[in-house]
């Protein structure tokens, strides 16, 4: 055949249908082999149904599910993902009762999860299912028909579920259950993995018999050989015969041979790229009362549910006019923004078989100056004191606390500080759980040196949003970005914000994020980009090497897909962001309206 889309040769028609096009296809250069799902032609109702599920499918970041690694768009307009070939399930007869087991625990566990990211899969079957080089087993193509989760489309997926594994089962004893579990009204997978592990465990009538029976002929046999040891002893034969006794060869029952799982085609892996990452620091000015932005980028504004942002300071009495100096009460008019990349603007990009891209965009505090003269707060000004590629309580990155934005944040004597997620913290070295108690550990220090010297300035603490982490993020710097660790940070920060660890003084809150990014999806986050759309988002130049990757890609591929990481804020959740962080600052209190509990800053109202 000699379609081809970008640098991959189609092989092979695998399916043609009205949403879809999925190919066998083989990279021109590497030589790899490849799945490739493509938009129809000419259909754009069905070319954004395509883009809707790739939208769902980015979601998905889990050790037993398999998405799309890459993909590009044709000269005609076609949209396309490609994946590495990978050995898709075979049965060979009947499992054993471990293997089947181990099937359906890995399976049911890729399921709930795409199920509580609100995906369901539509087309589950022996060929969505492959085996990972590591022996794991994983769910695939739900670039193909995933859809929206439902409860129609969650108990079609159980269902399928059901009979795949009845497909395998040992006996109809356990097909049986798997049945009646399909017909019952179970929420989750994991349910109906339990029904199956009971049923495999519940031996049938004849088994326990012949169970029996081999036990109590075992039981019968060492008592035999008791009493013959017994009566040995009582004849005084010498130790040597005994031994000989001993060393008499015994039948040992040999089992039936089990047919097991097997997967069909092996497929040559392309190496992995070390990825290589260039944080790039931008100067930052000293605030003053007339400073303003000065880049010049504007992003557009993105439409967003109406939403009233939470913090929650303490009440705080009347103030007492003769307590404190008026003059120590006052601070510089701006708003200090504190974090790691989130803040910076630092963003990560994988060149398709080349590397990994680390640049610099806008950072945040230009969406929100924005933002603020939008709703006449134009006398704040936003600063960023973020420092990329640290962290606060992590040993694997540098610490924000030897940086010059520290020492700057220090100076600031700003109004309001915001204290941004720190992502480096949440791929810690230790155990998560262990690691988020430091993580707050590490807030409380940075909230008391900012009170020490800032003692009159507003601190608001937001917690973590969920991202769509990309598989090569996911392998590398970012592996503990998942939404499980997400809920555990966020968990302590909250359990830390109650119990007043970190929020001690009426000049300390905390606010979710989440709110932010309402109706967005996974918007908000980097994902597949044109290098158009890439390269009018740098602020700073790339290194040579990494404009020879972009120049040997498009070289290849004229219209591919750049991979972002799925963890760093886009334009537009930038802006959403920016968005909510004006409106919370405009509800939350003037720091000079706190007199009394700035003499006695433990003290209760």
């Amino acid at each position: 055949m000699t379609e081809a889309f970008g640098a991959y040769h189609i092989l092979k028609v695998l399916e043609a249908k009205a949403d879809y096009r999925l190919y066998a296809a083989q990279h021109a250069t590497t030589g790899e082999r490849c799945w490739l799902v493509a938009s129809p032609v000419a259909d754009r109702a069905a070319q954004e149904r395509f883009l809707d599920r790739l939208r769902l499918t980015r979601r998905l970041q889990h050790p037993h599910i398999y998405t799309f690694q890459s993909g590009g768009k044709t000269e005609a307009g076609d949209y396309y993902v490609v994946s590495p070939l990978l050995p898709t399930l075979r049965f060979k007869g009947r499992v054993s009762a471990a293997t089947l087991s181990t099937l359906s625990a890995q399976l049911s566990a890729a399921l709930d999860y795409a199920h509580a990211q609100g995906v369901a899969h539509g087309n589950l079957s022996p060929a969505a299912v492959v085996r990972l080089p590591d022996g794991r087993l994983a769910l695939r193509a739900f670039e193909l028909t995933c859809q929206p989760l439902s409860a129609e489309t969650q108990r079609a997926d159980l269902s399928a579920l059901a009979e795949l594994l009845s497909a395998a089962a040992p006996s109809e004893r356990v097909r049986a259950a798997l049945r009646q579990a399909a017909r019952s009204r179970f929420k989750r997978a994991l349910d109906m993995h339990h029904d199956l592990e009971a049923a495999l465990e519940a031996q049938p009538p004849l088994a326990r018999r012949l169970t029996l029976l081999f036990g109590t002929a075992i039981l019968i046999a060492l008592l035999g050989v008791l009493l013959l040891f017994n009566q040995l002893r009582a004849l005084d034969l010498p130790l040597p015969t005994v031994a000989i006794l001993a060393l008499l060869p015994t039948q040992t029952p040999t089992p039936t041979p089990t047919a097991t799982a097997t997967l069909t085609h092996t497929p040559t892996q392309t190496p992995s790229l070390t990825p290589t990452r260039t944080a790039t620091a931008t100067p930052s000015a000293t605030p003053t009362a007339t400073s303003t932005p000065t880049a010049t980028h504007t992003p557009s504004a993105t439409p967003t549910a109406t939403r009233t942002p939470t913090p929650t300071p303490t009440a705080t009495p009347s103030p007492t006019p003769t307590a404190i100096p008026r003059i120590l009460l006052e601070t510089q008019p701006c708003v200090a923004l504190v974090g790691d990349s989130v803040t910076h603007g630092g963003v990560t990009y994988e060149v398709p078989r080349h590397g990994y891209i680390v640049a610099l965009t806008d950072p945040l505090n230009v969406y929100l100056n924005q933002h603020l003269a939008a709703i006449g707060r134009g006398d704040l000004t936003a600063l960023d004191r973020g420092a990329s590629h640290t962290g606060i309580s992590t040993a694997n990155h540098p610490s924000y606390f030897r940086t010059e934005q520290y020492k700057q944040l220090l100076a600031d004597n700003c109004r309001y500080t915001l204290i941004m997620p720190w992502l480096n913290d949440i791929s810690p070295e230790i155990p998560v759980r262990q690691a988020a108690r430091r993580h707050v550990q590490a807030l409380a220090r940075l909230i008391a040196e900012l009170r020490d010297a800032n003692p009159f300035g507003y601190i608001v603490v937001l917690d973590y949003y969920q991202g769509a982490t990309s598989p090569f993020a996911a392998r590398t710097w970012a592996y503990g970005f998942t939404p499980p660790n997400v809920e555990i940070f966020n968990a302590a920060l909250r359990a830390a914000c109650q119990d007043r660890t970190l929020n001690d003084s009426p000049l300390v809150s905390c606010a979710p994020i989440s709110p932010a990014f309402e109706g967005m999806g996974i918007q908000h986050v980097i994902g597949l980009t044109t290098r158009n759309a890439f390269e009018r988002s740098l602020i700073s130049p790339l290194r040579s090497e990494a404009r020879e990757w972009l120049d040997a890609f498009y070289a290849e591929e004229p219209n591919g897909l750049l991979l972002g990481d799925g963890v760093h804020l886009s334009v537009a959740g930038k802006d959403a962001l920016a968005r909510y962080l004006a409106e919370l600052i405009e509800r939350l209190p003037d720091p000079a309206q706190v007199e009394l509990w700035l003499i006695t800053p433990t003290a209760q109202p």
